[in-house]
């Protein structure tokens, strides 16, 4: 029963399709709650330029709607669909 606790434990998601919902809203409501995140990307261009830039940022309007926060997304993994097919499986 210890062993699936602790696998358990370890929250994780796969985002299939990073574009503006899932790199923004659902990064951002996953990361908040202790996920690690996995986006699946189509284009390897795209999926090497998020690898390498390691985090990006998001703006989030606040409730008055006159404040934003900046909210930064990191500790990610990314792999390609078309150049990274072993790994995504």
């Amino acid at each position: 029963m210890d062993a699936y606790r602790t696998t358990m434990s370890k929250k994780e998601v796969v985002i299939a399709g990073a574009g503006k919902i899932g790199r923004g809203y659902l990064a951002e409501v996953f990361q908040e709650g202790g996920y690690h995140i996995t986006f699946l990307m189509h284009r390897p261009e795209q999926a090497e330029a998020l690898r390498k830039q390691g985090k990006y940022m998001i703006f989030r309007a606040g409730r008055d709607e006159q404040s934003v926060e900046e909210v930064n997304i990191c500790g990610y993994d990314v792999y390609c669909t078309q150049t990274q097919k072993k790994r995504v499986l």
